[in-house]
């Protein structure tokens, strides 16, 4: 009879499901990592279920698992090599086989008032595994078929992300976000440049995979336009230096558009010639827009609808467009105020489906939301017929 390191495994297959019961999550998928049978023999067992895969990409790469229960598992990959290269270099670090690879456990107490953290002194030195190996492994033993996030975090910089595309093997990745980052982090222009560039290459190199994608202040901020174009299901900015025109909504054909700008956003007259394209067929993967930002004195919230059959929604009617759960809440900016608020209900012409558009113009600034009912939303609301 042949043995393991880990006794465990050698037990009759009850009695390891048993052990493997009241063993952490953590010590489980280290088991897996011992060989190509440890890791089938938890993958078979399913007691590990990943509710939420998470990539983030930094100073160096780091996997997150969260399970019931609150329990959280982080893989940190490659950590000396992207930490030796961060800022200092202009030498970019490759993407492949991590120097070390660490695993830390966190727990949350059971009054969720603090966390316990528990680190456990899983690593491995020199490895010999790609990423792209952990991140299928990882997913394999957790039962995940996808990987739900990556985010990029604001020092991803200067890794050569050319060859991203290894880590997520071809697996579709639900939401992608640019983090925050500010101008004083990169205080001269070269270092801005370099940032801009390295964000470039991150979404160049996951745009084929992508369905969500979020971008704060400041990031892709040259890049933009490759985004309007990859028919992505959700777009999200907050507030960025970019002036939306009419022919970047125009042409993401996506159903979730959240778009707020520090600058003038689209004027009424190009609203108007949306919502008339709109009506006329255009942008039918539509569910929800809102469109966020500054404007300047003389704007007349009745201009939005010129020459559109609508009908008006008076304000004391509760209508609820769902749009701050799902686009996030619309941020006013201190000492603002609504002037002029309307809501009002369009038809699309071929297919007669209803959207209501809902206008806000406050002092110095502007929303307009759009939500495009489907034929469950008409029976909880008559106001619809």
């Amino acid at each position: 009879m042949t043995t393991t390191a880990f006794r465990i495994l050698d037990l009759p297959k009850k009695a390891r499901l048993n052990a493997f019961q009241t063993t952490e999550y953590v010590n489980l998928i280290a088991i897996s990592f011992c060989s190509q049978r440890s890791k089938s023999i938890v993958e078979s067992a399913k007691l590990l279920h990943a509710i939420e895969f998470i990539i983030i990409l930094s100073t160096h790469i780091r996997i997150s698992m969260n399970f019931i229960n609150s329990f959280q598992v982080y893989f940190y990959l490659n950590i000396d090599a992207l930490q030796s290269t961060c800022r200092n270099s202009k030498v970019p670090s490759k993407l492949g086989i991590p120097n070390r690879v660490e695993i830390i456990f966190d727990k949350l107490t059971e009054e969720l008032t603090e966390t316990a953290y528990s680190k456990y002194d899983f690593e491995w030195e020199r490895p010999g595994l790609e990423i792209v190996h952990y991140v299928e492994h990882l997913l394999d033993v957790s039962n995940c078929d996808r990987i739900d996030k990556v985010i990029c975090d604001t020092e991803a910089y200067p890794i050569d992300f050319s060859d991203l595309t290894k880590v997520f093997g071809g697996l579709k990745v639900r939401k992608f976000k640019f983090n925050n980052w500010y101008e004083r982090e990169y205080p001269d222009e070269e270092a801005r440049r370099r940032k801009a560039s390295s964000d470039k290459q991150v979404f160049e190199a996951i745009m084929p995979f992508l369905n969500v994608l979020e971008v704060q202040r400041y990031s892709m901020k040259n890049s933009l336009p490759l985004a309007f174009i990859q028919n992505l299901d959700i777009f999200k900015s907050h507030f960025l230096a970019h002036q939306y025109q009419l022919n970047d909504i125009l042409i993401m054909n996506s159903e979730h558009l959240h778009l707020s700008s520090d600058l003038k956003v689209l004027s009424m007259k190009d609203l108007n010639l949306f919502l008339k394209c709109w009506m006329k067929g255009s942008n039918r993967k539509l569910e929800y827009l809102t469109v966020y930002g500054r404007h300047g004195d003389g704007s007349n919230v009745e201009d939005v609808l010129s020459g559109i059959n609508h009908l008006e929604i008076p304000k004391t009617r509760s209508i609820c467009l769902h749009l701050t759960r799902n686009l996030g809440n619309i941020i006013t900016l201190p000492g603002a105020s609504a002037v002029q608020h309307k809501i009002h209900n369009i038809r699309r012409i071929d297919d007669g489906a209803v959207a209501t558009v809902e206008i806000y113009i406050m002092t110095g600034q502007r929303s307009f939301s759009m939500k495009v009912w489907n034929e469950v939303d008409f029976e909880n609301n008559k106001f619809l017929d």
